[in-house]
């Protein structure tokens, strides 16, 4: 993983928020750091007074397991139904040894090792495209964990493009079982697409249509352009300005 540290963090001993945040498919965890410039983007909002200090982890969501193909390699082959169902069986494995990794190895070191405010309060995961699906597959099923979500160019996929599983709903039954207990325990959950973004289609909107469905509270942001960088820093500059406030 790579981990961001506020201005004054070796000088001083004030524990601190954290944003969980993962990169997309085909990457890993330098990603956010180098062409994503999170440091830079957290130092000039902080400087500025418009974010809260705040720890930035930033883990490696590619995951391997074994006599598991990775669905993100080699192209995605024909879209029959067979192949398709396979596709979407592969990331749910993968985005469970994920999020099992988050929970009790990630998790558990950075607040060992840093000084960080270990509550539910204080932690935020977000991610783009299939970091947003690994968000999607942490966040919901675990509001013990995180009170703050971000989910950037990923929604509720079908097909060839599935990066959420159509078990959405039953997954996370708790999460919309109560909205008025899930919106008193959730802080804020904001979701941005591109309006020409191809890759996610419009998988954001109907992950937005299907919160509101339920009630639960959150925001949808449309932004020009597509499934790209650009899009990708704005939505971090925007998403960590509203944390841990």
């Amino acid at each position: 993983m790579h981990v961001y540290t506020p201005p004054g963090y070796e000088r001083g001993n004030t524990k601190y928020p954290v944003l969980y945040l993962i990169h997309g498919g085909g990457d890993e965890d330098s990603g956010w750091s180098t062409i994503g410039n999170a440091g830079f983007i957290l130092d000039n909002l902080i400087a500025a007074g418009k974010a809260k200090p705040m720890l930035v982890v930033m883990p490696n969501g590619s995951i391997t397991l074994p006599g598991v193909a990775n669905p993100m390699g080699g192209g995605r082959g024909a879209a029959t139904p067979e192949a398709i169902a396979a596709r979407i069986a592969a990331i749910s494995k993968l985005h469970d040894a994920f999020v099992s990794d988050l929970l009790t190895g990630i998790i558990p070191h950075v607040e060992s090792t840093y000084r960080v405010l270990a509550t539910r309060e204080n932690r935020a995961i977000a991610g783009l495209s299939m970091g947003g699906a690994e968000t999607l597959r942490a966040g919901p099923s675990n509001l013990d964990k995180f009170a703050w979500i971000g989910v950037f160019s990923m929604g509720l996929q079908e097909g060839v493009n599935a990066g959420v599983n159509s078990d959405f709903l039953e997954r996370n039954a708790a999460f919309f079982a109560d909205p008025e207990k899930t919106n008193k325990q959730l802080k804020l959950f904001w979701i941005g697409v591109g309006k020409d973004d191809r890759t996610v289609t419009d998988g954001p909107r109907k992950l937005s249509e299907t919160l509101k469905a339920h009630n639960i509270r959150h925001e949808f942001h449309e932004s020009e352009g597509g499934h790209t960088w650009i899009n990708w820093r704005l939505y971090l500059k925007d998403f960590t300005q509203l944390l841990f406030r």
